[in-house]
C-alpha cells in the first residue's frame, strides 16, 4: 500500500464529533467526486446523481448518511478501469435527490466567489473535515522516502481550488495553485504544497496524525541520512586538495634539490621540506601532530601552514631567477 492510501484510510477511519462534520465529509466528496445528470425516462424530468471512488468505505460512507437523512433511492455498482493501474471504481447511483441537491449546493457550488460559509463550513473544523473529503477522493502525497515532496489535491472546478486555497492559508499553510489544460477534456486544477513543513501542517489540519508522524520520521531520516553523505563528500573533497596541495609542495622541493638551493634555504623551511618528504599526503593538522617526533617539538598547524607559504614564494622566486 502507497504512502498515499495509508494516509487516505487513515482519514477514512477518523471518528465524527457530530452530524455537521458527517455533512462535511459527504459535502467534499460529492463536491469533487460526483456527477449530475438529468434524466426525462418516462417523459418526467429527474435528477441522477453518481458518486464515484477507487475507495469503497467512501461510497458506504456516503450511501449510509444519504439513505439515514434522506429519502434517495440507491443501486451499487463496481467496474474494473482498464489501464496499467487496473483501479476498481465503485459506483453510487442514486436517484430522488432533489433534497440532497440543494442542501449541498450541487447546482452552485462552483460558482464564482463561493466561500466556505456559503457552504455551511462556519469554522476551521468543519473547513479541514471538507478538505480531508477533498483529500480523500482526488488528492496524493508523494512517499517521503522519495528525493521530492509533494502535497496536491485535484478540482476541475477553479473555484473550488481557490475555496481550499483560502482553507490552508487559513491553517498558516502556503499551498500554491496551478491550471494544468489538456486538450481533449476540461482545465483540471491542482492545489499543491512543496514545503516540507507545510505537508507536515497539511496532514495534522486534515486529522493524519500517524501520517504526519510517519512523514515527519522518514524525512527526519532522509535528512539525517543526506546531512552524512555531505559530511563524507567535504570530507573526500578536502583530502583531495590536500593531495593536491602536497603533490605541488614535493614537486616545488625537488625542483630547489635538482638547483642545488636547498642549503641556502633557512633552517626553517629546509625543515618543513623534510617533514613534507617523511609524511607527502598527510594534512597540516596531521603534519603538526608528526613534527615532534621530527622535531622534538610540536609545530602549531598555522605555523606549518605560514612555513609552507614561504616555501612556495621561494620555489616562485627561484623559478623567475633560473
Amino acid at each position: 500500500m502507497s504512502f498515499g492510501s495509508e494516509v487516505k484510510k487513515e482519514l477514512m477511519n477518523i471518528d465524527l464529533n457530530n452530524v455537521s462534520e458527517e455533512r462535511a465529509l459527504v459535502m467534499a466528496i460529492l463536491h469533487n467526486s460526483s456527477e449530475l445528470t438529468a434524466s426525462t425516462e418516462n417523459a418526467k424530468f429527474e435528477w441522477k446523481l453518481t458518486v464515484r471512488s477507487t475507495i469503497l468505505s467512501v461510497i458506504k460512507f456516503v450511501a449510509k448518511f444519504l439513505k439515514k437523512h434522506y429519502n434517495c433511492s440507491d443501486q451499487f455498482k463496481t467496474k474494473e478501469k482498464n489501464n496499467l493501474n487496473k483501479f476498481r471504481y465503485f459506483y453510487l447511483e442514486l436517484s430522488n435527490v432533489e433534497e440532497v441537491i440543494k442542501d449541498f449546493h450541487l447546482l452552485d457550488y462552483h460558482l464564482e466567489n463561493v466561500t466556505a460559509d456559503f457552504l455551511g463550513l462556519n469554522d476551521l473544523e468543519l473547513q479541514n473535515v471538507y478538505l480531508r473529503g477533498l483529500f480523500i477522493t482526488h488528492g496524493s502525497i508523494s512517499d517521503p522516502r522519495m528525493s521530492t515532496y509533494h502535497f496536491e489535491i485535484a478540482t476541475s472546478h477553479e473555484q473550488l481550488a481557490h475555496l481550499m486555497k483560502s482553507i490552508f492559508n487559513n491553517n498558516d499553510i502556503n499551498a500554491l495553485l496551478l491550471e494544468r489544460t489538456h486538450k481533449r477534456a476540461d482545465s483540471t486544477y491542482l492545489v499543491y504544497i512543496k514545503r516540507s513543513e507545510d505537508i507536515s501542517s497539511a496532514l495534522v489540519a486534515l486529522g493524519a496524525t500517524q501520517g504526519m508522524f510517519n512523514f515527519e520520521d522518514q524525512r527526519i531520516y532522509r535528512d539525517f541520512k543526506n546531512m552524512a553523505n555531505r559530511v563524507t563528500n567535504c570530507d573526500i573533497a578536502n583530502e583531495r586538495k590536500c593531495i593536491e596541495t602536497a603533490k605541488k609542495q614535493l614537486a616545488a622541493i625537488k625542483f630547489i634539490r635538482d638547483n642545488n638551493k636547498f642549503d641556502e634555504m633557512s633552517v626553517r623551511l629546509q625543515s618543513i621540506c623534510i617533514l613534507r618528504e617523511m609524511y607527502p599526503e598527510s594534512s597540516n593538522e596531521e603534519l603538526a601532530e608528526f613534527s615532534s617526533n621530527v622535531f622534538g617539538k610540536e609545530l602549531s598547524k598555522s605555523g606549518i601552514s605560514h612555513c609552507f607559504k614561504s616555501l612556495m614564494n621561494y620555489y616562485k622566486n627561484l623559478l623567475k631567477e633560473i
